[in-house]
Formats: structure tokens, sequence, C-alpha cells
């Protein structure tokens, strides 16, 4: 599933944008964000790394996949990523890029609200 309350494009400014969204415990979903100037031209991420950390009583951090010129910032929470290790509350996270010259550059920040599943 597409995490749909996420930017999947956002021009980038001098502080990250900041968005929340709501998750529940043991789903799993994708979450792509292309990266623009104020041009409106891709960034590249070419050579880059990424990661997204949710902060929990013990942070938890995911590899993005970095999509070179096309500008794209991937993170999948998948079953080997799995929700079903977060905790049920409200939380921060965060995005962060690194380039080749061990840059970091935080994008992305917000709020997670994390729900127990309903089971019927």
């Amino acid at each position: 599933m597409t995490c749909p309350a996420l930017p999947n494009q956002f021009a980038l400014g001098t502080s990250p944008v900041k968005k929340n969204f709501t998750t529940v415990i043991g789903d799993t979903f994708t979450f792509v964000v292309t990266v623009q100037d104020a041009a409106s031209v891709a960034k590249d991420f070419t050579g880059y790394t990424g990661k997204m950390t949710f902060r929990f009583d013990t942070p938890y951090s995911s590899t993005a996949t970095m999509g070179g010129t096309a500008g794209t910032f991937t993170i999948d929470v998948t079953p080997a990523l799995s929700t079903a290790n977060f905790q049920v509350g409200t939380f921060e996270y965060g995005c962060e890029w690194t380039n080749s010259t061990t840059d970091t550059r935080e994008f992305l920040r917000g709020s997670v609200v994390v729900r127990e599943a309903f089971v019927a």
C-alpha cells in the first residue's frame, strides 16, 4: 500500500517539510517522494544514501533506495521491516540523505501516530 498521507512530491526549501501521518501495527507501506528544486528539476541523488528513522524508545531506521537522476527517495516498510515492531503511541520520524562527501540533510519530518490493529 502506498502511504497516501505523505507528500509524494515537493520542492526543497531551507527547512524540512513537515507532514504527519497515521499507521497501524502490522501494516506494510511504500513511501516514495520525488524531490525537486525551486525550478521543478528533480534532485540528482546519484551517489547518495538515505534513511527514514522513527524515534521510538528504541529508534528504528529503514534504509532508503535513492533514485539517482529521477530524484526519488523510496522506503519500503514490508513484513521484513514490519510495523509489528512499532509501539502504540505518537512518535517523531525524520527522513534524511547523505551525499558522497558525507554532508547530511534532513528534508522531511513529522509525527506518526501508531495504532493497534482492529481485529473483528
